[in-house]
């Protein structure tokens, strides 16, 4: 009589655990059918705008930036500066509705960003002339609470580091510091390219 009571509590817990496994993969399934619809309906409406951009395409791509919750849209609208500085714009889903949450700056005219899965961080890299010679502006940037925040700036001009991205609020320090704070958080990281997808009606619906 113990042994059938043991094996209806052991068939019971099975049962339990399959069904909240059930449960949890529905709603996995339901949460993802309900961002796309919802991005859809956000690049559709992209789409139909006039073009606003000079030279670049216009393109999107959908990633976890942060590794939870709804994936982020990182967007661009053709807008490229000088030696291929881009700007790209971050969207995340909040209360059923597309956000804005920030926007970064990339010398690849608007074909890819670069992002390291580990750190979950974004790489920001343009190019600033100054008295005919080229340097580099670097930026990492995070997802956190629904915002896109700066962080390991690097202002190759003026050897600046841990300033905000307008070069204020941090320090001037020697070429060689320079170099090994830029090796740390830039060169040493292995960065992944995602090569944006061309804003069109197909590549919508096949989201």
């Amino acid at each position: 009589m113990k042994s059938i009571t043991k094996v209806s509590r052991s068939l019971f817990l099975l049962i339990a655990l399959f069904t909240i496994v059930t449960i949890c993969n529905f709603d996995s399934v339901e949460a993802k059918t309900n961002e796309k619809l919802i991005y859809q309906k956000f690049l559709r409406k992209e789409y139909k705008k006039p073009y606003s951009g000079n030279g670049g395409k216009r393109g999107f791509y959908l990633i976890n930036l942060d590794g939870k919750g709804a994936r982020e849209l990182v967007l661009t609208r053709g807008e490229v500066g000088g030696w291929g500085n881009s700007s790209f714009y971050v969207y995340t889903i909040k209360k059923g509705k597309v956000k804005r949450i920030g926007s970064f700056l990339h010398r690849s005219g608007c074909a890819c960003f670069e992002y390291n899965k580990k750190l979950k961080t974004i790489k920001g890299e343009t190019v600033l002339i100054n008295n005919a010679y080229g340097y580099l502006d670097s930026i990492r940037y995070r997802c956190k609470n629904n915002r896109l925040k700066e962080e390991f700036i690097c202002l190759e001009w003026r050897h600046i580091i841990n300033a905000n991205k307008y070069g204020y609020g941090g320090k001037s320090v020697s070429k060689a510091r320079y170099n090994k704070y830029y090796k740390k958080h830039y060169s040493s990281i292995k960065w992944k390219k995602y090569y944006m997808k061309e804003l069109t009606p197909r590549n919508i619906n096949t989201l």
